[in-house]
């Protein structure tokens, strides 16, 4: 049976596909390259205390606890936001998942602080951080299925070499 060129082809013509990155606003994109950038500086931020005594760092008001415990925290939250910007600028498949659990660790990261604070004879404030995470993390809820199912990566777009076997042999007339 033979097929034409359009045949072959037409499956491919009727879907639209999006580039994931583009699936993002503006303020996410801006926002992994800033913890992107702050992921990449929390490594020395481990060791900068053997070179310098007085180190002072606070990330989500880890400063109510012990020096050693707020620099390990911060460091981690850090790299682990890195990490969550640099899958969602890269445009990996399970980015949107390691965002939100990303966010999900921020939200709890904020609320221990805030108990840890107010148990400690501090005042009780609404941190607006938490807002911001719900807001990232419900967006990202919303372009999910978007991202995993019909948007491609910059690296593999829809070509030659990312059809099925079956569809590259039946493109070659014999």
């Amino acid at each position: 049976m033979q097929f034409t060129e359009q045949e072959h082809f037409s499956e491919f013509e009727d879907q639209k596909t999006m580039l994931r990155r583009k699936l993002l606003p503006w303020y996410i994109r801006f926002m992994c390259w800033v913890f992107i950038i702050f992921g990449a500086v929390a490594v020395p931020y481990i060791f900068l205390p053997v070179f310098h005594n007085n180190v002072d760092f606070s990330i989500f008001n880890l400063d109510d606890f012990s020096p050693k415990l707020d620099r390990c925290l911060s460091a981690f939250l850090l790299i682990m936001n890195g990490f969550a910007g640099f899958c969602l600028w890269t445009e990996r498949k399970q980015a949107i998942k390691i965002g939100v659990a990303c966010g999900i660790v921020n939200i709890t990261a904020i609320i221990v602080t805030l108990i840890v604070s107010v148990s400690n004879g501090g005042m009780i404030y609404f941190p607006i951080e938490i807002l911001l995470h719900v807001l990232f993390i419900v967006r990202l809820l919303l372009i999910k299925h978007e991202w995993e199912n019909n948007a491609v990566s910059r690296r593999c777009r829809l070509t030659f070499f990312s059809m099925p076997p079956a569809k590259i042999f039946a493109t070659f007339r014999f």
